[in-house]
């Protein structure tokens, strides 16, 4: 299960990752942190927990089976190359780790909402890093920024926005 103290760090995975588990695993099997990786539905489970097991890493759990918006609620730290759990991470306020591979930059890292690494070996150096600042003026600024420019507002009120411009629409004709 999950650690309740842990700090939860969530890997949503994609057809990068799987080369460098070794080195995920080996720079976060002894942490304090607890890692989730949260395996994309395209990709090989096993393939997986394979490389968890051969290293013994007690604090890492390997799953399918579950949405990652039921993970993020219980993240501290999200981990992943280039995806939309990104963004909902950013969105929810999750302090932000991009694996850059193949010399791609993120945007993400570039207005400085999320922090980089070109090595998966210094995966627990950047967790440490992003637990520490997550919540610095730089960051939630940029947090901030993003979301009023790409997001609009977070407040459960988008049905009703669309149904306004809907009827807004309808009465034109």
């Amino acid at each position: 299960g999950i650690a309740k103290d842990a700090v939860v760090v969530v890997l949503t995975t994609q057809y990068e990752t799987l080369p460098m588990m070794s080195k995920i695993v080996s720079a976060m099997k002894d942490e304090e942190y607890q890692l989730i990786i949260k395996v994309h539905p395209r990709e090989s489970l096993s393939a997986y927990k394979e490389k968890v097991d051969e290293q013994d890493a007690k604090n890492i759990l390997v799953m399918q089976d579950i949405s990652f918006t039921d993970l993020l609620p219980v993240s501290d730290v999200v981990v992943t190359h280039f995806s939309t759990t990104g963004v909902e991470a950013v969105m929810f306020g999750k302090a932000l780790i991009i694996i850059e591979a193949g010399g791609i930059k993120n945007p993400f890292v570039q207005k400085h909402i999320s922090y980089a690494i070109d090595d998966a070996s210094d995966l627990a150096r950047a967790v440490k890093r992003a637990v520490q600042e997550r919540d610095s003026a730089e960051r939630r600024k940029a947090r901030e920024t993003f979301i009023k420019q790409h997001c609009f507002r977070i407040d459960g009120g988008a049905t009703e926005r669309i149904v306004d411009v809907i009827r807004g629409l309808e009465k034109r004709k």
